[in-house]
């Protein structure tokens, strides 16, 4: 139904439960004519199965009535969740206190005692209906908060959740790593960072890599900022912390716009390896030395072999010489041999 140009629909619906068909028509009359559809029933029982088929919007609702009377109808609505934000109106002839006291203790919102005022009956259920409405307008919204706070808390646990186990995975990780800001501070670091350093956690975050981790500042001309304008991964330097040596490297880390604002900070302990070198090289010193005195030995005895060498070339030269001198002089004395 249309009047004015407003929507039935849009102005309400109302169960009018009166046992005087005098007071019903001329209510449903006044009710329809202002634009609100209206359901009648003549008693207790019939307003309580109308309701269950459809919940009206509002409900007017005479007290003193054959079989259930109003105020007993009140009662079961109100008891019931699903009816019990009905606003209802009681509608009666009598306008003692007392009667007035039991129907609104009953859960009535408001009481209209008969001969009705037509500008009455509808400023009140004007009242209300949008009171009503708004209180379903707030009931809906509180529902959807409710329900926006569960899902929220929900994706604070995932979130949570999923942080742990970023965390979890990021500590299984046996190198020290550190994930750190354009300008070098420790954003997150693992475990094997705090075992390192051997320090607080909580004078870690938020500290400079720089002088947490090399025990300096950052030297001048070469920020972190300018050492990560780079695409892959970058080393570092090899620096000592507690005696252990250790090399570190910068790997950047890309955000979705492709630029870099946050970096990996890896850094390896080398100390085994660095003894190994150390080792190694002392055991190469080691032989070249040894190298070096069996050739200065060998060296001494070809030095000898060579002055063997030339008295036995000499003494056999002599002998030699001997021998042509003595076949010179027996040639001369003609001297035969034996």
């Amino acid at each position: 139904m249309i009047n004015n140009g407003i929507s039935v629909s849009n102005l309400g619906d109302i169960l009018v439960v009166e046992d005087t068909s005098a007071s019903l028509k001329y209510l449903a009359g006044i009710l329809t004519t202002a634009g609100y559809h209206v359901r009648p029933a003549s008693d207790g029982e019939l307003a309580l199965r109308s309701i269950e088929m459809k919940h009206p919007d509002l409900i007017l609702l005479d007290i003193i009535m054959p079989g259930i009377n109003g105020i007993e109808v009140c009662r079961q609505l109100k008891n019931n969740p699903e009816t019990n934000q009905i606003p209802i109106i009681f509608i009666s002839a009598m306008g003692e206190s007392e009667l007035k006291v039991k129907a609104l203790e009953a859960g009535a919102v408001d009481y209209i005692i008969k001969p009705f005022v037509q500008a009455e009956i509808l400023v009140r259920i004007k009242i209300h209906l949008n009171l009503y409405k708004l209180q379903q307008t707030l009931t809906r919204r509180t529902q959807e908060l409710v329900s926006e706070i569960k899902e929220h808390k929900q994706a604070e646990k995932k979130v949570a959740d999923a942080a742990r186990k970023w965390q979890t995975t990021f500590d299984a990780i046996s190198d020290p790593v550190c994930i750190i800001d354009m300008d070098g501070n420790i954003i997150q670091y693992n475990s094997a960072t705090v075992k390192l350093l051997d320090i607080e956690e909580k004078d870690i975050k938020g500290k400079h890599c720089w002088k947490l981790l090399h025990n300096r500042d950052e030297p001048s001309g070469d920020c972190l900022l300018n050492r990560m304008k780079i695409t892959k991964s970058q080393e570092t330097e090899i620096f000592v912390v507690k005696d252990r040596w250790l090399e570190a490297s910068v790997d950047p880390i890309f955000n979705a716009d492709g630029q870099i604002n946050e970096a990996v900070y890896i850094i390896r302990d080398i100390t085994e390896y660095r003894q190994a070198l150390d080792d190694l090289k002392e055991h190469r010193d080691h032989l070249e030395e040894l190298v070096n005195e069996r050739t200065q030995k060998l060296e001494e005895k070809n030095a000898e072999m060579e002055a063997l060498n030339l008295v036995y070339v000499g003494r056999e030269f002599r002998i030699n010489e001997l021998r042509q001198e003595i076949k010179a002089m027996k040639k001369e004395y003609h001297v035969k041999d034996s």
